[in-house]
């Protein structure tokens, strides 16, 4: 299960069962920081960022973005927008 199968139970502070990842995989390690990890009670304690407070590396979702183009009667429906700079 990812980080995000803990979602439902952020707000809820009587809940404490929850299955959960003992690892990120290597891609959302890679495009992703600040994973929340159990701790030594095995519970999980998620931080007060917005949503499970964890944050994204732009430049690396940018090496695994494809240039997509839908059209449709010679009109573009959908094209991939360029990702948010950083800087």
């Amino acid at each position: 299960m990812p980080v995000a199968s803990v979602q439902p139970y952020a707000g809820l502070e009587t809940r404490q069962l929850c299955e959960f990842t003992a690892e990120p995989k290597a891609l959302a390690s890679e495009i992703t920081g600040n994973h929340p990890m159990p701790g030594a009670d095995r519970l999980l304690r998620l931080a007060g960022a917005p949503g499970l407070g964890m944050t994204v590396d732009p430049d690396t979702i940018a090496r695994y973005l494809v240039d997509v183009e839908i059209r449709a009667k010679s009109k573009t429906l959908y094209r991939t927008p360029q990702p948010p700079r950083c800087d």
